[in-house]
């Protein structure tokens, strides 16, 4: 994988930069899931799926938190 592999999400998808997060567990209906907006991890109910992470509303996007620690100052993200 490229040193850069977020590149795409940062050039593509504007409407994460400079957004404040909500750290909250996932919670959907029981075979339902969703993706990090940058790296497509699994949010579900599943055990080994993501359980929770930071979430942006306006969007009803999900960022893990992998994706958070490393990518927050470039993406200008804060937690409320």
């Amino acid at each position: 994988m490229s040193k850069e592999w977020y590149l795409y999400a940062y050039m593509h998808k504007e409407y994460l930069h400079n957004k404040v997060l909500l750290f909250r567990p996932f919670t959907c209906d029981e075979g339902d899931h969703d993706h990090c907006e940058v790296c497509w991890a699994r949010f579900s109910r599943h055990p080994s799926d993501l359980q929770g992470g930071y979430y942006e509303p306006l969007s009803d996007s999900w960022i893990c938190p992998d994706c958070y620690n490393e990518l927050s100052s470039k993406f200008g993200w804060s937690v409320k």
